[in-house]
């Protein structure tokens, strides 16, 4: 088409579009022919142009200062003719349509390189903000130059330092607060393809500031480079946790040892004071066999009491369980607790009012407070304060979380606090063990803390301790408060003390029960010089068998509660009155009631003779017993002593 008239043109490629122009150097007056190409360009570029002209108006280079350099524009000699128009109109609108093929292809390269970086931005915006809200420490790693690119808020929170100071330093420059060797045995697994899990990480930036933590990784490629991605747990509070637990079982297992151990004391020193005691009593000794024979006499009785500590560290004393009062009996304790503390020391109390009673025995109980108190004392050696306070409190699951021996619900909490010396962190976890102490040798047994253990979780409580060295220590105890349907106070039965004559026998037939063969040689010694008759057993089908052979006529049943072969004393007891309801029975033990429970029957009001006893003691005990009236079967074992 040969364009002669430039407004047609111009409407025309407006608006129907045309591939190739042949436009005409000379024009009539008003637009040449390089004036119309410039106009069809700028209506559309991708035009191809034939520049036709028979002379020599514009030189090339002329020609392409006024319309610049284009692929679109070719100069047409005239003359010409018509395959050679033809020819080039078939090459150029070819080149016009592969043009505009190869534009709408790069038009939708371009729609799709935009709809793909739209994702990419918000996949990484995604990212980004997932990884800076995740509550979990994380961190990001270029494994080809191990320099840290980033961190999360929480590692920030958990490593108390702000991102700025780590972000762009070398792995090894950042890690300032972790165990050297185990953060450089991490950073050499990161180069390795093998994920990581769980890698243990210490960290402690500060004193006081110490962290257990794990730590997780997996690799990753970031804007084209290898990385890791680190994530972290924090498992300071678990491994704690953990800790404490296995001292809880520790502690369980020392108990159980102890317990077994006084056991076997109490018969041994049930022996030997009494034998002492009968070979004292001699009026043909010396004086200084006499004086001796006390002396043996006295450490029997400082062994029985640290016998009775093991037991209390072990849970298996006798107990009178009763309602009490703490901020009463803390009142009325205070005075004793005085005399004990220097005045150089002062002596604090504070209790809250309108507290809930515990169930507790009020003897255990002061001996639970007067060891703290002591304890206290000992750790001030100059001056300073002591600190004895009771509240109510109710406990939730999340502090159960973070105290192992804590279980919900309400409860009486009882703290002794000092501001004494303090107690080196490396001894805390072992302060409750039976004969273990910080104290020069001769200034302390090592039970104190031990039997303030044992009484507080027999009384289904459990006891905490705090220290800081040069800041002083506190013994927080909490006490399970009592339900509003327990019973009222319980204590021993009154019984009269017999006059010295009436304690002799009066040929009552006695069935002695005890497996340990020095213990039952004693007694039946004892049982004999007052006057009663002794039949004895060493177990349970043995007794069982001398009260059939003896037509079962028995007065009494004196028997030890845990035997051998399958009968404890308790079942035999049991046994017995099937056959003889009015049996009278009193029962022996080197242990408690505690190991009562799990064999407690229906017997009544019977009497326990607690190991190690003297003559007077049991004597005393066999008389009451004999003595007291029958009375019908009830539920449980009576606590009760004579000790």
């Amino acid at each position: 088409v040969l364009a002669r008239k430039p407004r047609k043109i111009r409407s025309r490629v407006k608006y129907r579009g045309y591939a190739l122009a042949f436009v005409d150097m000379r024009m009539p007056p008003g637009w040449d022919g390089l004036e119309t190409i410039r106009r069809l360009w700028a209506a559309d570029p991708t035009v191809q142009i034939v520049l036709c002209t028979a002379y020599s108006d514009y030189s090339w280079a002329e020609t392409v200062t006024a319309l610049g350099r284009s692929a679109n524009l070719i100069i047409l000699k005239k003359p010409f003719d018509n395959t050679e128009v033809l020819q080039l109109a078939h090459a150029l609108t070819e080149k016009w349509q592969l043009a505009r093929e190869n534009s709408a292809r790069l038009t939708l390269l371009d729609e799709l390189v935009q709809a793909r970086t739209r994702e990419l931005q918000l996949a990484e915006e995604r990212f980004t903000k997932a990884f800076s809200a995740s509550p979990l420490p994380k961190a990001i790693i270029a494994l080809d130059t191990m320099e840290v690119l980033e961190v999360n808020a929480a590692l920030e929170e958990i490593l108390r330092i702000e991102r700025r100071l780590i972000v762009g330093l070398p792995a090894r420059a950042a890690a300032v607060g972790f165990d050297p060797i185990q953060f450089e045995t991490f950073l050499d697994r990161l180069t390795h393809p093998a994920p990581i899990d769980d890698y243990a990480l210490d960290y402690e930036r500060a004193p006081g500031l110490s962290r257990s933590l794990r730590c997780s990784s997996r690799s990753v490629t970031i804007n084209g480079r290898p990385c890791a991605i680190c994530v972290m747990r924090d498992v300071t509070e678990q491994l704690k946790l953990q800790q404490e637990f296995l001292q809880a079982q520790k502690m369980e297992a020392v108990g159980q040892l102890a317990a077994g151990v006084a056991h076997d004391f109490n018969n041994l020193l049930t022996v030997i004071q009494n034998y002492s005691g009968f070979v004292r009593d001699d009026a043909t000794l010396s004086k200084d066999h006499q004086e001796s024979l006390e002396q043996v006499h006295a450490a029997a009785e400082r062994a029985a009491g640290l016998t009775r500590q093991l037991l209390a560290f072990s849970r298996r004393q006798i107990t009178r369980p009763a309602l009490l009062d703490v901020a009463g009996v803390l009142e009325n304790f205070r005075k004793m607790l005085a005399r004990l503390v220097p005045e150089r020391i002062a002596l604090e109390f504070y209790c809250a009012p309108n507290l809930p009673l515990i169930m507790a025995d009020v003897a255990n109980l002061e001996h639970l407070i007067l060891n703290l108190v002591v304890n206290a004392r000992d750790a001030l050696p100059h001056s300073g304060r002591i600190t004895v306070a009771a509240s109510a409190v109710t406990l939730d699951a999340t502090f159960v979380q973070r105290h192992p021996d804590g279980r919900p619900g309400s409860f009486v909490r009882v703290t002794v606090a000092d501001n004494g010396t303090g107690i080196e962190p490396k001894f805390l976890a072992r302060i409750f063990e039976p004969f273990f102490t910080t104290k020069e040798v001769g200034q302390g047994t090592g039970l104190g803390l031990s039997t303030a253990y044992g009484i507080v979780h027999q009384h289904e409580g459990w006891i905490e301790v705090a220290s800081t060295i040069g800041c002083g220590t506190t013994f927080t105890i909490y006490f399970p408060a009592a339900k509003s349907d327990a019973p009222g106070p319980v204590g021993a039965p009154s019984v009269a003390s017999p006059r010295v004559e009436t304690l002799r026998g009066r040929g009552e037939r006695i069935l002695l029960v005890e497996d340990e063969p020095a213990v039952r040689l004693i007694v039946r010694v004892m049982a004999t010089r007052a006057g009663y008759h002794v039949t004895e057993a060493a177990d349970g089908p043995s007794a069982l068998s001398a009260w059939e052979a003896a037509g079962r006529r028995f007065d009494l049943l004196l028997t030890d509660v845990i035997m051998p072969n399958g009968y404890t004393g308790i079942e035999l007891a049991q046994r017995l009155r099937e056959d003889f309801p009015s049996l009278k029975v009193v029962l022996t033990t080197g242990y408690s009631d505690e190991l009562l429970k799990g064999t407690r029957t229906p017997l009544g009001d019977t009497p326990i003779l607690l190991k190690p006893y003297d003559a007077a003691e049991f004597i005393s005990c066999i008389r009451a017993a004999l003595d007291a009236p029958a009375a019908p079967a009830a539920s449980g074992i009576s606590a009760t002593t004579d000790r």
